[in-house]
């Protein structure tokens, strides 16, 4: 099962996959606000990289400027494009706040990642425009190690102090600044999870939760008209479970999929705007998610079941999608969308096989091997 991010609090670790030279690693993130503590929003989840990561020069060519540096630069492209899409879809735009120290002039940049700046590591330099937070209240609090958990170092903020001079955090905690901007340190990327993502219902042993990216939608780059998509993942998983991106385009007034004239309803999609010739929606079911498409017998009857009710188990953080029938004998049952645990109607009045019969199918996603048990329902009859 699933929970949404938002039930955490502050001080909770939660794994995204990075792509690491081929090999996905399950990479902790430190949650430091939610909620309405938090300055990016309350519909967002503030997140920073627990261990720190690359060491990376601030700006080659030596310029207390953070947009445009060689530090944001190699943020917003190489670190950004370790992670999936599917991952990419979780993170939110984040509109975070500095300041030009040459000029006095502040500014705003659109980023998915970023550094934290001096008041969000729990600094009070005047010059930095940005919103405290209180989570980074101590030297200790702002201490950060390698992935082996042992070697500590120094790493960027992205707060100008001078024209010359950065604020940085020192391997024992201490906020100072420096003027080395060349030289290379250490980085701890920050990002803004969407807090409609989901996570594990049950921590790891470590504590911390996954990050379950879903199957979700994106639009083509040269789209004209339609400008968002979106997808319901038990209605599509019904009609496409393997795992890939699937490309819906836009044709002669109708979408076309595999070449075959579609309505894009029928597979859980939704548009905004208003479509045009060429444009295309592009649905992924990320490679990090397992999927199983199973159908049972509940049991067959001489009257036409009504109602329906079906519970199971399941382990490992899997996210499940159940449909009924009451004509599962039929060459082409009818299956209907329900809930776990609650009792469906059916709508379903007709059958072509000798016997009423009663099914369950379920559609499952999870980062892990998927386990449904014990299934069992209770069904009523006419």
């Amino acid at each position: 099962m699933a929970q949404l991010i938002s039930n955490l609090p502050a001080g909770t670790l939660v794994n995204l996959i990075e792509n690491r030279s081929g090999t996905k690693v399950l990479t902790p993130f430190l949650i430091i606000a939610t909620g309405s503590g938090n300055p990016y929003g309350s519909d967002k989840v503030f997140c920073v990289r627990y261990r720190y990561t690359d060491s990376v020069a601030w700006d080659s060519s030596g310029s207390a400027l953070y947009n445009g540096s060689t530090v944001d630069n190699w943020l917003t492209n190489t670190y950004l494009s370790r992670f999936d899409n599917a991952t990419k879809n979780c993170i939110a735009v984040s509109t975070i706040k500095n300041i030009n120290i040459t000029t006095s002039e502040q500014y705003t940049l659109a980023r998915k990642v970023f550094l934290l700046s001096n008041k969000e590591a729990g600094g009070s330099d005047s010059h930095d425009p940005s919103t405290a937070i209180p989570y980074f209240s101590s030297n200790a609090s702002r201490i950060a190690y390698d992935d082996t958990g042992v070697t500590g170092a120094d790493w960027w903020l992205r707060s100008p102090y001078s024209s010359q001079q950065v604020v940085v955090v020192e391997s024992t905690g201490n906020i100072d600044t420096t003027q080395y901007l060349q030289g290379a340190r250490a980085t701890r990327p920050a990002l803004n999870l969407f807090a409609s993502c989901k996570v594990s219902s049950e921590p790891n042993s470590d504590g911390s939760y996954n990050l379950l990216p879903s199957v979700y939608a994106g639009i083509g780059d040269d789209n004209t008209g339609v400008t968002g998509a979106d997808v319901d993942p038990s209605v599509f998983l019904q009609m496409i479970s393997d795992i890939g991106s699937y490309t819906f385009t836009y044709t002669n007034g109708s979408w076309v999929y595999d070449g075959d004239t579609v309505d894009i309803a029928d597979y859980g999609m939704t548009v905004t705007g208003t479509p045009e010739s060429g444009d295309t929606v592009i649905v992924t079911i990320p490679q990090s998610m397992q999927i199983l498409d199973a159908s049972v017998i509940i049991g067959e009857t001489d009257y036409m079941p009504t109602q329906c009710v079906v519970d199971w188990a399941e382990v490992n953080n899997t996210t499940t999608y159940l449909q009924l029938c009451n004509n599962y004998n039929d060459a082409s049952p009818t299956w209907e969308n329900a809930q776990k645990n609650t009792v469906h109607n059916f709508t379903n009045t007709a059958k072509t096989a000798n016997d009423w019969c009663v099914g369950a199918r379920f559609y499952a996603m999870s980062e892990n091997t998927i386990k449904i048990f014990a299934p069992h329902a209770l069904v009523r009859k006419w």
